[in-house]
């Protein structure tokens, strides 16, 4: 028998009964809880585990842990605080250090939170709150109270969620008083939607089937917010609610509808390396990949291609030798397979780079750049940071959708080095930062460019990380290629999901590097391929009504 000390708060210990759960399903045998009596009685109605009351203080860890170990020899800690104690945070979330502690981070986020409804709901006070009238019409329900993580916005959030719902009730936990913490399930089991702060309700969700909007604190650190689950329709910041709050109200319309997700697919053949910006293009008969990693545990990383048959990497000239490889962008020029990529060096704490093109070529079974064309256009050679290059072929000639510049987007055309024509229209613009790199798809006589741009104020900054989000803009297929619509609000947007042993994990990151057409019942459907969180690569299967424009 195992014995689990977790003398905090109710959200604490709802976090973490997954795993005891896990652990009675595992042995046959009821684990034991050792928990301080003001929060024993949480436990009453949940009949896996044998629950053992501390008389102690719940900083009181040193004493919780010497009380559980007289009974058992298997005591697990998972409670991340106590007088005395100082824990390091190995994680970005106080959930995924729990977990680790807990011996289950592999799990996270694939455990259900088992709480027997018979034994936990009482009858008459959930029979009196229907009978009042919270069902007379569809509900909402808002957990708008957080004793030790306040939301600030808590009531702009209720009357937006009353003005965009009005056929909808807007349950607000905080007026409902229920004998028991979990009789509220009763209420989430018969709701529409959940939008719930940081909070024990923020928990306790996890125990119903309803789609659930999750606000989580980022004080006194990003760490002590909850983690992001694939359970949430959304995970937010309470600093970003500001800027994300249309987003929630979009996804809380979407939840309600319940609106089909994007079908996506994850890439686990570059998982063993972390690889990450996936690009891809048909090549033949042949779906090409690529992909960067890290083979060491630095900054610098390696371009690595799949042609169907096998992953290796890409070789280039010599001289570029203890360079970055970074970025590669698939697209073809009379037939050849050709790729961008960016070139990255650093000295004396200040990282330069460039953006180079070449085609793709294969020798002894093996792909390699024979050689490195640098387009000679404004500050492309090592002054600064030059990425991010959008090609495509116009007239047996490549292109480059360069970038934005004093309100024009530039296109150059290229013949090898050599800048041949400049075109210049007006700059597309939308409400999540400045339009950048992406892939290009040709349909007919439109040119459909998948792209990604930057919110937010940076890791180092006051309001948290940077939001990395893709969009989708309609180009003219003819010079100078003006942008003629661009998505309304983004197609995708960066979320916080976790990669375990990733040491170049990045939050909220989304970035396209590939994008095809495909046909389906008479129908176009497209087909994107993504970095996520420099860590993960991802192909995101879309209809053109997904491009919000």
């Amino acid at each position: 028998m195992s014995t689990w000390v977790q003398t905090s708060k109710y959200g604490d210990i709802l976090s973490a009964l997954p795993m005891i759960h896990h652990d009675y399903i595992k042995s046959g045998v009821k684990p034991e809880i050792v928990t301080v009596r003001p929060y024993s009685e949480l436990l009453s109605g949940v009949d896996y585990v044998k629950v053992v009351k501390f008389d102690g203080s719940m900083q009181d860890l040193s004493g919780s842990i010497k009380f559980a170990k007289e009974a058992s020899r298997d005591v697990k800690v998972t409670q991340l605080h106590g007088k005395g104690f100082e824990f390091h945070h190995r994680h970005p979330s106080f959930q995924y250090d729990q977990w680790d502690r807990g011996g289950m981070l592999d799990k996270w986020d694939k455990l259900p939170l088992v709480i027997p409804r018979e034994k936990n709901l009482n009858p008459k006070w959930v029979a009196h709150h229907f009978q009042e009238g919270i069902t007379d019409k569809p509900f909402i329900i808002f957990a708008d109270h957080s004793q030790s993580s306040p939301f600030p916005h808590k009531e702009e959030l209720a009357r937006l969620l009353i003005e965009s719902f009005p056929s909808h009730q807007i349950v607000r936990l905080s007026s409902v008083q229920a004998p028991h913490l979990l009789d509220v399930l009763a209420l989430m089991d018969a709701a529409d939607l959940i939008v719930t702060v940081e909070t024990a309700h923020l928990h306790m969700s996890k125990a119903c089937s309803k789609p659930v909007i999750a606000l989580v604190t980022d004080k006194p650190s990003r760490w002590h917010g909850s983690a992001w689950s694939s359970r949430f329709s959304m995970h937010c910041r309470y600093s970003d609610f500001p800027r994300r709050k249309d987003e929630l109200i979009r996804t809380a319309r979407n939840a309600i509808e319940k609106k089909e997700p994007m079908n996506v697919k994850s890439c686990p053949a570059f998982s063993n390396r972390f690889g990450y910006n996936l690009g891809m293009i048909w090549h033949g008969e042949v779906l090409v990949t690529t992909h960067r990693y890290h083979p060491s545990k630095d900054w610098k990383t390696v371009l690595a291609i799949n042609d169907g048959v096998l992953t290796s990497d890409i070789k280039f000239p010599s001289a570029f030798d203890g360079f970055s490889f970074e970025d590669a962008r698939l697209f073809h020029h009379n037939g050849k397979l050709m790729m961008t990529y960016v070139l990255s060096t650093e000295s004396f704490g200040q990282f330069k780079s460039v953006a180079g093109y070449g085609m793709l070529v294969q020798r002894e079974g093996r792909w390699e750049i024979p050689q490195n064309i640098q387009p000679v256009y404004r500050n492309n050679d090592f002054s600064g940071m030059v990425k991010n290059l959008c090609p495509f072929e116009h007239d047996g000639k490549i292109h480059f959708v360069w970038g934005n510049s004093n309100g024009e987007q530039m296109v150059i055309q290229v013949d090898g080095a050599r800048v041949s024509s400049e075109f210049k229209s007006e700059s597309p613009t939308w409400d999540h930062g400045e339009i950048r790199g992406g892939s290009i798809v040709m349909d007919g006589d439109r040119m459909i460019r998948f792209f990604h741009s930057r919110t937010g104020e940076g890791l180092n900054g006051a309001h948290g990380a940077f939001q990395y989000h893709i969009g989708a803009s309609i180009m003219e297929s003819k010079p100078p290629f003006k942008t003629i619509a661009v998505s309304k609000y983004p197609i995708i947007s960066g979320d916080e999901r976790y990669v375990p042993g990733c040491f170049h994990w990045k939050p909220n990151v989304a970035i396209v590097y590939g994008a095809m057409l495909k046909s389906r019942g008479g129908s176009n459907h497209f087909q994107i391929s993504i970095g996520r969180n420099d860590s993960s690569c991802e192909i995101v299967e879309l209809k053109e009504t997904d491009f919000n424009l």
